[in-house]
């Protein structure tokens, strides 16, 4: 079981999957990614390990339900969330993802020595990562060939919506990696960073030193901001009781209060999140209680949307406003208290960067392979160490 799971994180970057495209993936005839339900390869190792715990460990059960209040709500909250959701079959395979997510995260904190474990497969990842994507930068495009199958997509400086940068006058790519975008190759890494800054050992100090060198080339200014700033609220969060705790609550108001209506003065990227963040506030004055349905936000663009010439299907780009929007106060209040609880001196430097680029991204709760990494940092404060 040690082996496979030290496969699954050497393999969590990849994204080699199984797309299924019923009618409901398809949006206007374009099929929406948010919405195909989607079987990685990594999800099938990763259900074949938590099976084995379960049936290795006696106890692995008796643990999960010691938590049977918590997963109740829960379940109660996914149930109400599915009926009222209005497409029932992305909103039931989104809670099935969670499902898979806390399946994680209490096998990550009922493990002893799990930091130490997972340094050799990440490191061996990590530096993989950052040589494919030196390289892309280099070539200006994907290689293809068997990096497809890792979850590589084809693309190059002239494909229509890649995401570029401009050095000494020249166009240049920003690196993908195997991630879907160059701001979630960053955000993998700004946590692998802060996960081991503060640990010790030769196989530490490479896996922040890459990291460190991933987050820079990736010209990610949201995960530059997270890499300045989370150690500031992490000395400030200190000094008061609870402040770690305090500052994911105040992260969550602020979030709301960005949902009010902003200047239209600002580059076309500002303009598109400003106007996400007030459909996420119209979903949310509209729907209070339980929302629209987990992964629902993108099927109400075309009917709520304003500014038409500058739609694009995504999800709001703010992980607060997301959960509320789609799971309501009651999911946002659950959210909120489950951050808050699992945040201590253990794991506050990278829970402090996923809350602080969660502010301006959505890839925490929508993508697989940043998901299952938060879960692995939440638990970490807590497991058997």
């Amino acid at each position: 079981m040690k082996l496979l799971f030290s496969i699954f994180i050497l393999l969590l970057p990849t994204q080699l999957a199984y797309h299924f495209w019923p009618d409901f993936a398809f949006v206007y005839g374009v099929r929406v990614d948010y919405f195909s339900p989607t079987i990685y390869a990594t999800e099938l190792l990763w259900l074949l390990i938590f099976a084995l715990w379960i049936i290795k460990d006696k106890s692995a059960v008796r643990k999960i339900l010691s938590k049977w209040r918590a997963l109740v709500v829960l379940l109660v909250l996914a149930i109400v969330n599915i009926f009222f959701s209005s497409i029932p079959e992305v909103c039931a395979f989104k809670w099935l993802r969670v499902g898979e997510f806390l399946s994680l995260y209490f096998f990550i904190k009922n493990q002893k020595d799990i930091v130490q474990s997972i340094k050799v497969p990440l490191v061996v990842s990590l530096f993989l990562t950052l040589l494919l994507a030196i390289t892309q930068i280099i070539k200006g495009g994907s290689h293809g060939g068997i990096l497809y199958w890792l979850g590589e997509r084809s693309f190059s400086t002239n494909t229509p919506g890649i995401a570029l940068f401009n050095f000494l006058g020249t166009e240049m790519l920003r690196p993908y990696a195997t991630f879907g975008h160059p701001n979630v190759l960053a955000g993998f890494s700004l946590i692998a960073f802060f996960l081991f800054i503060k640990k010790r050992g030769f196989l530490a100090r490479t896996i922040v030193l890459i990291s460190a060198i991933s987050v820079f080339i990736s010209v990610s200014q949201n995960a530059w901001l997270a890499l300045f700033l989370t150690p500031v609220v992490y000395i400030f969060s200190n000094k008061i009781k609870n402040g770690l705790a305090k500052f994911v609550r105040l992260a969550a108001v602020t979030s709301l209060f960005l949902t009010l209506p902003n200047a239209t003065h600002a580059p076309r990227e500002i303009i598109e999140r400003m106007e996400l963040n007030e459909i996420a506030g119209n979903i949310i004055s509209q729907r209070p209680v339980f929302g629209i349905g987990l992964g629902d936000f993108v099927s109400q663009l075309p009917t709520t949307s304003s500014l038409r010439s500058i739609w694009f299907l995504q999800p709001v780009h703010n992980v607060f406003l997301l959960v509320a929007a789609e799971t309501g106060l009651v999911g946002l209040l659950f959210f909120v208290y489950f951050l808050g609880k699992n945040t201590n001196a253990k794991n506050a430097l990278p829970v402090i960067a996923m809350v602080l680029t969660g502010l301006f991204d959505h890839y925490w709760i929508s993508g697989f392979q940043t998901m299952m990494l938060a879960a692995i940092v939440l638990a970490i404060g807590y497991n058997k160490q």
